[in-house]
């Protein structure tokens, strides 16, 4: 009888996609003899824990069971503080730099002189002096053909 329960636990084992070599070993669990029980309950934890983690990793890839899905949001939430911190730093710099415009323009204004400075300063503009004498030999030109 209990070879039969090994044959069907062996071969549950191969159809749940367990290789043959590691179902032949779990099925040694019920062995009679203690060494040849010990190796097998040592392969059986060793085996237990590769599905497990087997299984998560295919848990996490599919985002299924909870096991992906708290990372994922964790990462998302940093994704959008980011970005928003971001947004507030480009229009906080938007602001100072149009804060430093106005502040400037206020501090030096535009310098218009009026008529009183002007006066003041030695009348309106100063005529400069003549570089250029054409007016006056032409005119001599015109004075010594008439006659």
């Amino acid at each position: 009888m209990a070879k039969k329960r090994n044959t069907d636990f062996f071969d549950a084992l191969r159809g749940a996609g367990l290789r043959k070599r590691v179902a032949r070993a779990l099925t040694d669990i019920d062995a009679s003899s203690k060494g040849a029980r010990g190796n097998a309950e040592k392969a059986a934890r060793r085996v237990i824990g590769d599905l497990r983690s087997a299984a998560d990793s295919i848990e996490k890839r599919l985002d299924i069971g909870g096991a992906g899905t708290r990372s994922a949001a964790g990462k998302k939430a940093a994704r959008t503080r980011k970005r928003s911190s971001a947004k507030r730093s480009a229009a906080a710099k938007r602001g100072a730099a149009s804060r430093t415009r106005k502040s400037a323009a206020r501090k030096a204004p535009v310098k218009r002189a009026t008529r009183a400075v002007r006066k003041a300063a030695g009348g309106a503009r100063k005529a400069a002096p003549r570089k250029t004498t054409a007016r006056k030999s032409t005119a001599r030109k015109r004075a010594t053909k008439r006659s």
